[in-house]
């Protein structure tokens, strides 16, 4: 179970890495490996925040809008 200070920490990281794979997208393309791992970071930090408020909507908002990227994306 994660607690609010850890999920805090997951989220900003996951953050960096999206920012991160945007701008070296255009340097290294293999480098969009860490917006992956970045979604999925801000994904497990949206579960834990959803844990903390014990409010499944904000777990569930998060993974429809992972969805809504992934099917307009490709």
């Amino acid at each position: 179970m994660l607690n609010l200070d850890s999920s805090r920490n997951l989220g900003g990281i996951g953050a960096i890495l999206l920012i991160i794979s945007v701008v070296a997208f255009f340097a290294q393309p293999l480098l969009s490996i860490l917006g992956i791992m970045g979604s999925i970071l801000l994904l497990v930090a949206l579960y834990g925040l959803a844990q903390f408020y014990s409010e499944k909507s904000i777990f569930n908002s998060g993974l429809y809008a992972f969805f809504a990227f992934v099917v307009v994306r490709f």
